[in-house]
């Protein structure tokens, strides 16, 4: 009989420059079982009952650095490792820093979108010219702000300076207002013109083909969905106060003139777990989680939170509602139990990124008082993308040691961090 298989998992511990280990064996630690690392300080070697396991590390280890003894007749065993960071290595991890999965530099003007669920064409190529990144969510709350606390205008006479960064302008209001500053101005779509944020595309009506927008009548926050003529699935909705359509990134394929034959080859690859499958091994393709995950990195840049509602945009919103916890923003991991290739771990010195989430499933009179803490930000997401967030975060589980899969009362799992 073959011995069994053990859990090994690692995990890099930015803050304290230390990398953890955990080991869990399906038959008490005896005498034969010897941990190592390999002389590159890149692997950890476990040697259990005369079988041979190896993780590859999510970081460097010290050269020459030796493990201590594995405690007799425990299950759990844990290590922990020094780190052999280097500068440029502790910038990589920066949890602030958020790379945007489909922005507007990977787009051009021969970029083609197609639903992804029958490969209808719903933008052909050369109908956008220009592509541009939108500005953070809070802009538009930012410039009222400002606008409701500036200043006081001068009675010496000083609103009335000529503005000498734009002399056709008659004074220094004129010159924000012309710049976008004023709180009258509105982004909206426009013709040719592809405007990207973090999870949509926002484009002119007249610009798509083969797409549905539903009749007005009651529909969350007066968006009304938009389809594919094709297959009848929901690609997003036209959004009124931009005066356009936004697609959500997850229900749409891209192809163009710079990637032609990858949706996204620069995104690290998922662990197999975790991920939706692809319809060929050349067009990946991103989880609706990977989207949601970046713009909740991205608030909590802007907003310093860790707590997040998601919350249904359907009607009646009676249905599953998730409290994140965002534990860890940057996390880099290795598990014996992740399906990623092992071609593609030896091209991941930095193991896999990740997001560590604490969360639970929340009632509807329990949401509803969590929405009055302060601290806790609401996102609003269809539901299919909620019960699909759960469905990963529970999955990832088995990548976790038992020990590590409960916190409290909250749940522990993983999500696919994008990195370009």
């Amino acid at each position: 009989m073959a011995p069994p298989y053990c859990l090994i998992y690692a995990e890099l511990l930015l803050n304290i420059r230390q990398i953890s280990v955990l080991a869990v064996l399906e038959t008490p630690c005896n005498t034969s079982t010897k941990a190592k690392l390999s002389d590159d300080g890149q692997q950890f070697i476990l040697l259990h009952n005369g079988r041979l396991q190896t993780l590859h590390l999510p970081g460097k280890s010290l050269p020459n650095f030796r493990l201590q003894f594995p405690v007799l007749g425990s299950i759990e065993l844990s290590w922990r490792i020094p780190w052999a960071a280097e500068a440029t290595d502790i910038s990589r991890y920066d949890s602030h820093l958020s790379d945007v999965p489909w922005s507007a530099k990977c787009m051009d003007s021969q970029t083609e979108l197609t639903c992804r669920v029958c490969n209808e064409v719903i933008l052909e190529r050369g109908t956008i010219k220009i592509w541009k990144d939108l500005p953070s969510e809070d802009w538009a709350e930012m410039m009222d702000f400002w606008h409701c606390h500036k200043p006081d205008d001068h009675k010496d006479g000083m609103n009335s300076i000529k503005c000498t960064n734009c002399p056709k302008l008659s004074t220094h209001n004129d010159c924000l207002v012309e710049r976008a500053y004023g709180a009258n101005s509105k982004i909206s779509a426009q013709p040719g013109v592809g405007l990207v944020d973090i999870t949509t595309f926002l484009l002119r009506k007249e610009d798509c083909s083969k797409i549905q927008i539903e009749k007005p009548g009651f529909s969350f926050r007066g968006h009304r969905s938009v389809k594919c003529l094709q297959c009848q699935t929901e690609l997003g909705y036209y959004d009124t106060d931009f005066l356009g359509i936004k697609f959500y990134k997850w229900r749409i394929q891209y192809t163009n003139s710079l990637n032609p034959d990858s949706l996204s080859s620069s995104a690290s690859p998922s662990f197999t777990l975790i991920s939706s499958s692809s319809t060929n091994n050349t067009n990946p393709r991103l989880p609706a989680s990977i989207f949601v995950m970046s713009k909740i990195i991205s608030q909590m840049a802007s907003h310093l939170v860790t707590k997040f509602l998601l919350t249904p945009t359907t009607l009646p919103r009676c249905s599953t509602k998730i409290l994140l916890w965002i534990f860890g923003a940057s996390l880099r991991f290795s598990s014996s139990r992740s399906d990623v290739p092992s071609v593609s771990k030896s091209s991941l010195p930095y193991g896999q990124p990740a997001i560590k989430v604490f969360w639970k499933v929340v009632s509807g009179n329990d949401a509803n008082n969590i929405r009055d803490n302060i601290g806790i930000e609401e996102v609003f997401l269809p539901s299919y993308v909620i019960s699909e967030i759960e469905d990963a975060l529970t999955s990832s589980s088995v990548l976790l040691p038992a020990c590590s899969q409960k916190y409290q009362e909250w749940n522990v799992g993983l999500l696919e961090r994008y990195e370009e």
